[in-house]
């Protein structure tokens, strides 16, 4: 029990904090989320389902108003096309008749017809040609100004909606219990945030929309048919469950398979961004080929789903092509005659207020728990935590939170400068607040003597500090909000022994008037500790204070006893004791790890992924952002050469996407044969029926076969080029400088995410778009030369529409590039603030960050939001609504020529039958150029991703694809005059002409202050950099001349942050040995 009369919330804090009481009346501990998030039970237990109407429940009023009015013009949009229809029918009915009053042809016209009843005739089908060309301009002028609207106002809704639900979800993230990450990897979340939420906006906008007019279409065309025919109507409808039970099929094995496919995607982005985030420790154990056959794995079941989803996709659309051509040879026949974490058991203990407590124990053993309970990162299943004889459960959780500091053994910077990581600790505070904290932690010195002193940029995760220099403005983060409770997880382990000391003096001032815990695996840092309370299995074993314990001879002393027998750790020394752990920068520091009260790590969960930073924010004058690295354009033709061994699939389906293309021009010459019929005698009628009907059959059985062997070849080349080109993509990451690493615009959640959108981008305009490219172009050429062959005249008019099909086509893809760039990089950014705060969720609960985070987040989000807004309004409602634009002008000039006999070599109902079912399907090339606009990007990116090398790069390629082993090393190292300077920092030179012999066998420690240079020695004798001056030699060679390979599989390093992979403990131990150990090896 926490004893603190101090932590009682004033009536201000109440005040500020009371929209979020309703919090405390569940089990949750953190505020009620407003996006439901699986509590992840089960692993095993499949994800909750929602209706569609669930999607739209962040609709506010106005996207209410929006949606139905969408509905109700996507509606009206349906209903037009069958009741332009109506006035279709009777036209042709009007062809029909006038039909029989011409003669067969190559027969002169009947002598027996008065020439004034042809010529009444005439007029009188001029007329009705008049009548309906006006319906038909106004009838199409109402469409296209519904379709416009439909689809503008649903792609509204739908970019407010994602917008709104993508700032949801981020804040309910923030806000679950820490328990729920333990099952949740962050590198699964920021990916769902980003895919999943491109899948959410695809199916919620201008896709509902077209369905509402589908379904309308749907019924308005059998309302019309029972109103004309209910005959007919019936007879056709026995083809509807057909439709429906293949559709049905279709949408629940591919929807299955689409599941399936993105669980492994994201596996995959999982791996990807684990190995990038630690990929010093990768490069460290020669684990590339590892990681590569790893991420390989989980894109070969991606693959192989995406196969079989592609399968089932042509299968489905061939059935379905052949059921929709065979009910119209139905219909023309009939009417010609009628889709476990470690547990803390029965712990009992109480703190009085201003104590200092202590807890000790070995690894495992519940220390850590205790503190994460104080924060409420879980709950309790039994017992009591009382603060100030209130539960924590009936605390405010942010008003508890900003009552304690916490200085974590692992310190968390975030992505920013200095100044706002100390920030963070207390937002609002003045800058002498943060000064005066940065002298309380030692750390004011250091940052005084950097260059951009406290707006220097730390990097991701910290990167640009050393371990002291990182742990230091960790604890001036702590304390800056001076706390009441003060919690400390190891916090000055990572000082050197001078700044330990005087740390350590300034944590014992600070501790003065606070509650403190302690956790300490070094005993001499809480001997003074008014109680230590010693842990083991979960269970307080005893307490007391140092003296009390030491007599008991228990788990305390035991503890002190195995610290006295390393040398790293006497108690008569305790200049020697406080020698830095950073185990980066001194050797000496392996004997101390292998003690068992040092450390396996606490937790083996999952190692989640080091996400990307937030975006830099600096205080004061903005830093200029590096510009982009000049990418040399690769054309459409290189990126074929990638699908090179499928080029017998492509070329396959090329062949069935052009036969599929000649199918629609032959339907308009079979379609308008049928119509000729019904002018013809009811005998000849029968007969010609009979004919036709059974080439639609056939058509439809081609048509379907066209389908499955067009789709199924390019999807099964389209998956093998997005395999080839992740796994390529991913090969390039691994084979570049740590340096390539340390850029900003090289981080973690940048190139995860190329890895996993630049592919899929290029898959989109690669796969089966080519077959749809071919299909389009095919159906086109036939067209024209159908359209001239039979009426020339009618075919100028009807293609001049074209030009306007392309411009409408252009002026979406120019709205849609043009912003598309700008809008994912604005996109990256907010990815890489959620992607941090999902990543350090731990610290910046602590902290009570979430609100920051959450507004950043939000700011992050505006302006991508706006942009897309515009081109969701402007660009697809007009690309969407211009396709109809070319039927308008055609049957004024049919009836034209029909009156006029320009075309008496063949039937004259020919032409404009012909010709208005074959513009339409030129309107698949405005989406196709789409596609190809987007791959011009995607193009120009892609040599970034596959071929890029920095400038001067060490050559890892060798050591990738040739790894060979020289003679055994003595392990004489030798550092000649060494002059360094980190890539990302050239003003500041670390090394300076220096100097070091390590002869074989020796145990040699490097101290000195943080940032001096220590690591860098390691980091260079492994060649993650190549020095600038100087050389250094391992038994006698330059490194230089060394595989790197070789090099580094004769080190063994034990980092100051141990990393852990998603793995079992096995596998972690074997990582980097080349033939895995056998369990005594292992155990031993």
């Amino acid at each position: 029990m926490v004893d603190d009369t101090e932590l009682k919330p004033t009536k201000e804090e109440v005040g500020r904090f009371s929209e979020e009481k309703q919090m405390m009346n569940g089990t949750k501990a953190d505020a009620e989320p407003t996006v439901e998030i699986e509590d992840g039970k089960e692993d095993k237990e499949p994800p909750k389902r929602v209706s569609l109407l669930v999607l739209y429940r962040y609709s506010t009023w106005l996207d209410i108003l929006f949606m139905i009015s969408g509905s109700i013009a996507a509606v009206a949009h349906g209903a037009g096309w069958p009741v332009l229809n109506i006035f279709f029918g009777d036209m042709v009915d009007e062809f029909v008749e006038y039909d029989k009053y011409l003669p067969e042809p190559g027969e002169p016209f009947p002598t027996d017809i008065p020439p004034d009843v042809i010529q009444d005739a005439k007029e009188e089908f001029n007329e009705q040609t008049r009548k309906y060309s006006i319906i038909f301009a106004y009838v199409g002028t109402a469409i296209f100004v519904v379709s416009y609207i439909q689809i503008a106002l649903w792609s509204l809704t739908c970019e407010r909606q994602t917008h709104r639900i993508r700032k949801e979800f981020f804040h309910a993230v923030l806000h679950q219990e820490i328990g729920w990450f333990d099952k949740h990897q962050s590198g699964e979340l920021t990916s769902r945030l980003a895919d999943d939420m491109e899948r959410l906006r695809e199916g919620m906008g201008d896709k509902v929309a077209i369905c509402l007019q589908f379904i309308s279409q749907f019924f308005a065309g059998f309302a019309i048919g029972f109103v004309k025919s209910w005959e007919l109507t019936l007879v056709i409808m026995s083809m509807t469950p057909l439709l429906a039970i293949c559709g049905a099929f279709m949408s629940k094995m591919i929807a299955s398979f689409a599941t399936k496919e993105q669980e492994s995607y994201a596996k995959a982005g999982s791996i990807a961004e684990e190995v990038l985030s630690c990929v010093r420790t990768v490069f460290s154990f020669g684990g590339e080929q590892k990681e590569i056959k790893r991420y390989e794995g989980e894109l070969q079941d991606a693959k192989d789903v995406g196969i079989k989803k592609g399968i089932t996709t042509a299968t489905g659309i061939g059935v379905t092509m052949l059921i929709i051509f065979s009910s119209y040879a139905l219909a023309f026949c009939s009417s010609t005659q009628q889709d476990q974490m470690c547990r803390s058991e029965w712990v009992s203990l109480s703190v009085e207020t201003g104590q200092t407590v202590a807890l000790v124990g070995s690894s495992g053993c519940g220390k850590s728990t205790i503190i994460n309970l104080i924060q409420r990162f879980y709950d309790i299943e039994s017992g009591e935590l009382l603060v100030d004889g209130i539960g924590v459960q009936d605390l405010n959780v942010r008003w508890l939170r900003s009552h304690i500091g916490v200085v974590s053994q692992e310190p968390v910077l975030f992505g920013c400068s200095i100044y706002e990581n100390i920030e963070y600790g207390h937002p609002g505070v003045t800058k002498e607040e943060i000064y005066k904290a940065a002298k309380e932690a030692n750390a004011h010195d250091f940052i005084s003597k950097l260059p951009k002193g406290y707006n220097t940029l730390v990097g991701e995760r910290g990167a640009q500090l050393s371990g002291g220099q990182k742990q230091r403005v960790a604890i001036a983060r702590a304390l800056v909000r001076n706390p009441v409770i003060l919690l400390l997880d190891e916090a000055t382990s990572a000082l050197d022994s001078e700044s330990e000391a005087v740390v350590q003096d300034a944590l014992d001032r600070a501790q003065e008037g606070r509650t403190t815990i302690v956790i300490a695996h070094r005993l001499s840092t809480i001997r003074n500790a008014d109680v230590i309370f010693a842990f083991q299995d979960g269970k307080v074993m005893e307490s007391g204070n140092h003296h009390e314990l030491m007599k008991q001879n228990g788990v305390y002393k035991q503890l002190v006893t195995l610290q006295s027998l390393t040398p790293m750790r006497t108690d008569d020394d305790d200049a020697v004791e406080k020698v830095p752990e950073e185990s980066m920068d001194t050797v000496g520091s392996l004997k101390a790890v292998a003690s068992p009260s040092k450390q396996m790590k606490r937790q083996l969960s999952s190692q989640r992924s080091r996400m990307s930073s937030m975006s830099s924010k600096v205080s004061g004058d903005g830093e200029e952002e590096e510009e982009e690295e000049e990418i040399e354009e690769a054309s459409y033709k290189e990126i074929l050469k990638l699908n090179g061994p499928e080029w017998p699939y492509i070329a396959f389906g090329a062949f069935w996407s052009g036969v599929l293309g000649i199918t629609m021009p032959v339907f308009a010459l079979i379609f308008s044969e049928v119509i000729s019929t019904f002018s013809a005698e009811p005998e000849q009628m029968q007969e010609e029926a009979r004919l036709w009907s059974c080439m639609f059959v056939a058509l439809g059985v081609l048509t379907g076969l066209s389908n499955f062997f067009s789709i199924s070849s390019f999807t099964y080349s389209g998956e093998y080029l997005t395999l080839r080109l992740r796994k390529k993509a991913f090969w390039t990451m691994l084979r570049q400088d740590v340096s390539f690493f340390d850029e900003p615009r090289h981080n973690t959640g940048a190139l995860a995410t190329r890895l996993s959108t630049d592919a899929s981008n290029v898959k989109g305009a690669t796969g089966i778009r080519i077959g749809s490219s071919i299909q389009s172009v095919v159906t086109l050429l036939a067209a024209v030369v159908i359209a001239f062959i039979f009426g020339w005249k009618l075919a100028f008019l009807v293609f001049a529409a074209v030009p306007l099909l392309v411009m409408s086509g252009a002026v979406q893809m120019k709205l849609l590039h043009g912003n598309k760039k700008r809008d994912s990089e604005l996109l990256e950014d907010a990815g890489k603030i959620a992607a941090e705060g999902m990543e350090n969720v731990r610290t910046s609960t602590s902290l009570g960050l979430e609100p920051r985070l959450y507004e950043d987040y939000c700011i992050k989000l505006l302006l991508p939001f706006l942009v897309v807004f515009g081109v969701a309004f402007a660009g697809v409602s007009l690309g969407q609504s211009s396709a109809f634009l070319p039927d308008f002008a055609k049957a004024k000039h049919s009836a034209s020529l029909l009156i006029n006999s320009l075309i008496l070599n063949h039937r004259l109902t020919t032409t404009p039958l012909r010709e208005s079912d074959l513009v339409p399907d030129t309107t698949l090339l405005p989406g196709y150029l789409i596609y190809l606009i987007l791959l011009d990007y995607r193009v120009l990116i892609l040599p970034d991703t596959i071929d890029y090398r920095v400038p001067n790069t060490i050559d890892t390629t060798r050591y990738l694809i040739l790894l060979y082993y020289q003679a055994s090393i003595t392990g004489d190292i030798t550092y000649s005059g060494i002059q360094f300077e980190y890539p990302t920092r050239p003003d500041v030179r670390v090394l300076q002409g220096l100097n070091l012999k390590v002869k074989p066998g020796q145990t040699v420690a490097l101290v000195g202050e943080s940032g001096c240079g220590k690591s860098t020695l390691v980091s260079l004798l492994e060649r993650f950099y190549d020095v600038a001056g100087g050389s250094i030699t391992l038994d006698g060679n330059n490194i230089k001349e060394v595989n790197i390979g070789w090099l580094r599989a004769n080190m063994s390093v034990v980092s100051q942050e141990p990393i852990l992979f998603a793995c079992s403990i096995r596998d972690n131990i074997n990582y980097g040995v080349p033939q895995a150990l056998n369990q005594s090896e292992v155990e031993l």
